[in-house]
């Protein structure tokens, strides 16, 4: 049987920025590479939303995010909370991504977000 050819573009290619393999270790455990973002400078347009397992245990957050550069709009998940980040600059760390099956947009993941004035300092 022919295998079913699929076309999905990079990372570097979608977020317009450039990438660098990095080493991550899943929730399970599992090691793995990625490309990823090193660092995603966003606009918060939202309050985060609160990522939950199935036992109820809080996993992270969503952030809907406007980046600028791409004059788009997308959501971005991070294991922390920032309060008072709505229409705040945030910047996204090692944001890696990719297609999701049957849909046209993506996900996005973010090992940490930062406020950006924050990190300034």
């Amino acid at each position: 049987m022919a295998i079913k050819i699929t076309w999905t573009k990079k990372l570097k290619d979608v977020l317009d920025r450039a990438t660098q393999k990095k080493a991550f270790t899943s929730k399970k455990g599992t090691e793995y590479e990625a490309d990823c973002v090193p660092e995603l400078d966003v606009i918060v347009i939202g309050t985060p939303t609160e990522k939950k397992d199935e036992s109820g245990a809080i996993t992270g957050y969503s952030y809907q995010v406007y980046d600028q550069k791409l004059d788009a709009s997308f959501s971005i998940s991070a294991p922390n909370l920032l309060e008072g980040s709505s229409f705040k600059g945030v910047a996204f760390i090692d944001v890696r991504g990719g297609a999701l099956e049957h849909k046209p947009e993506g996900w996005f993941s973010a090992s940490k977000a930062v406020l950006i004035q924050q990190k300034q300092q």
